[in-house]
């Protein structure tokens, strides 16, 4: 970073209003998302500012999808000549990725740090909200994962309010499933707020927005939660839940409806 000319930009946002913006941000889901970025893109004449903060709304919500969106708008800044404000949008892209400090962001007491190596500039933006979920230790809203808490492990005795609360609050919820007699043992299930997984880092995570319908089949171990999604045919989980079915089949319904309200 001390190689890289300094710079620095100010988002502003009124002390009076800077709660509310918190608990607006805290409860956005990806329909808010989607109407976030068409403003991004059909609301050229934006205070750039605005965009900025836009985007970095964006970022936090951890979503790599939206990486394209924030390139474009990244672009026209610097096309308009505004390179500090389009650093901070290159910088929202970096808060798209799982892990933002590989992509050169660090978390800051007022905001960011950023090594945009595209303009060889360090950036620092000041940014309340995002000092805000940097005093939780988060990076971002419930919405996305926190892979910084330790997840919990459902098991056959939990209920199913707690998992969802946990999760609705950022967390990740992991099932396992009893191995087969033979052949290999099946990955866990990971539940967030976002979507679902079966990997450790979430790296193949379905967002609960793609989701067409849940239900179950019936299999040879009997029946098995199932999930129709717009990018997946129907997506058949492992028999044997650690969570019994019917919990595993309630809690997924719950976190499908509170990524639709």
């Amino acid at each position: 970073m001390s190689e890289l000319e300094p710079r620095h930009l100010a988002l502003e946002v009124p002390e009076t209003q800077r709660l509310l913006a918190l608990l607006e941000e805290a409860s956005l889901r990806d329909a808010d998302l989607d109407l976030l970025e068409r403003r991004i893109e059909t609301e050229p004449d934006t205070d750039p500012g605005l965009l900025a903060a836009w985007a970095l709304v964006l970022g936090r919500a951890g979503d790599f999808a939206r990486v394209p969106v924030l390139e474009r708008l990244a672009i026209r800044l610097e096309a308009a000549g505004l390179l500090d404000h389009a650093s901070a949008v290159r910088l929202a892209m970096g808060l798209c990725h799982p892990r933002p400090e590989r992509a050169g962001v660090e978390r800051a007491d007022g905001g960011y740090r950023f090594a945009d190596l595209v303009r060889r500039t360090a950036l620092y933006v000041s940014d309340p909200l995002a000092a805000l979920w940097h005093g939780k230790g988060r990076w971002g809203p419930p919405l996305r994962p926190d892979r910084e808490r330790p997840p919990k492990l459902a098991r056959a005795l939990d209920h199913v309010e707690p998992l969802t609360a946990f999760a609705e609050d950022g967390g990740v919820i992991v099932v396992c499933f009893a191995p087969a007699r033979f052949g290999p043992a099946e990955p866990p299930l990971r539940l967030a707020l976002a979507g679902f997984a079966r990997d450790p880092q979430l790296n193949t995570l379905v967002r609960w927005s793609a989701v067409r319908s849940l239900g179950e089949v019936m299999g040879r171990r009997g029946p098995r939660a199932a999930l129709e999604t717009r990018e997946l045919p129907l997506l058949v989980l492992p028999a044997a839940p650690q969570l019994p079915e019917k919990q595993l089949l309630d809690l997924m319904g719950r976190l499908l409806k509170s990524a639709r309200s």
